[in-house]
């Protein structure tokens, strides 16, 4: 199973922090910038006290990354 399926399976079965996990380390055709917002959602569930305390908003940080995720793997 290739990567791109693992993360497609995750994203059926909801399970964003895995699909995250994996997605923010592509580098074929993913921006620099789309990398940076699925690696910042990844961190916001992990880590979310930390960026809430540099006052990161998480539901939009996360709702960000998965879109991106979204648009990567479509």
């Amino acid at each position: 199973m290739s990567k791109s399926e693992l993360v497609r399976n995750y994203i059926k079965n909801e399970k964003w922090k895995e699909a995250l996990r994996e997605a923010k380390d592509f580098r074929i055709g993913v921006s620099k910038e789309q990398r940076s917002t699925m690696a910042r959602a990844y961190e916001c569930i992990v880590h979310g006290k930390f960026y809430e305390s540099i006052g990161k908003n998480l539901d939009e940080c996360i709702e960000a990354g998965k879109s991106v995720l979204m648009e990567v793997v479509a």
